[in-house]
């Protein structure tokens, strides 16, 4: 009985000892050598691919995690998001999305017609005169927008339904 009873007290001392140790990050709990990689190895690996993924597509440069990447990721990485920023660019309707500062000097130059031809289609519409830039008009280009926002003015005034948004300084 007493033996039993030693026995049974061994047994819970390292129980005890093997939870204290996963528990407290201490001592790792003993594993066989070739043993399948723990869950926690498949969840790692899972969010590297899942991280290399999202950096290499180069729209969403913010939710990269560039530590996790190697140095012929990292360069790969570098050029997809230069190709994503001169497509956002070169689009011309969002300049301020366009990091300007990492293109070419001829990749500029193209990025500057774009923004201004896309400038002028909104302005040329009339209907969204704080959108549009008037600064970067032509004189000639200047007229016609004018004579867009008034027309669309109007249209807005004689409606009836936004009185807030007529402008009457502009009504003939």
């Amino acid at each position: 009985m007493r033996m039993l009873n030693k026995l049974f007290y061994l047994v819970i001392i390292f129980i005890s000892f093997d939870i204290y140790a996963q528990n407290s990050g201490g001592l790792a709990p003993l594993r066989k050598p070739n043993s399948a990689p723990s869950i926690q190895t498949d969840v790692q690996n899972a969010e590297a691919r899942e991280n290399l993924k999202i950096c290499l597509d180069g729209r969403y440069p913010s939710l990269c995690n560039q530590i996790f990447l190697s140095e012929e990721q990292k360069d790969k990485v570098n050029r997809a998001e230069i190709r994503e920023n001169l497509k956002i660019c070169i689009d011309g309707r969002y300049p301020s999305l366009c990091k300007h500062e990492v293109l070419l000097n001829e990749q500029k130059i193209q990025v500057q017609k774009s923004e201004l031809r896309e400038n002028l289609k909104i302005c040329l519409d009339g209907r969204y005169p704080s959108l549009c830039k008037h600064d970067l008009l032509m004189q000639e280009e200047y007229a016609k927008v004018i004579s867009a926002e008034k027309r669309e003015n109007k249209k807005i005034c004689l409606d009836g339904r936004y009185p807030s948004l007529c402008n009457r300084n502009l009504l003939d």
